[in-house]
């Protein structure tokens, strides 16, 4: 499976996510709720997610399906890849200085 091109998203009232742009879920605005480290496996992370628009033409419930939580899966695992390269890219900044 091909990781699909998404934007980050926020609104100031709502909170912040991504808006999936190609694939099967071009158009699906996720909000993220919540990300914590899980507790009983080591090395992955628990997500509070919601749809927050986008899931017409979808099947109802469509964010539980197996292809969804894939896709859902790699962007998150981007995500979060790129925010520890920023991390590390700071930290080795600041290390220079």
């Amino acid at each position: 499976m091909n990781l699909p091109t998404y934007n980050p998203w926020n609104h100031d009232e709502i909170g912040w996510g991504f808006h999936i742009t190609s694939g099967d879920y071009e158009g699906v605005i996720i909000k993220i709720n919540e990300i914590k480290l899980d507790e009983k496996i080591e090395h992955n992370v628990v997500v509070d997610f919601e749809v927050v628009s986008g899931n017409e033409g979808h099947e109802e419930g469509f964010e539980n399906k197996d292809h969804f939580q894939d896709t859902f899966t790699l962007i998150i695992n981007d995500v979060l890849s790129k925010a520890i390269e920023f991390d590390n890219h700071d930290k080795n900044r600041a290390n220079d200085t």
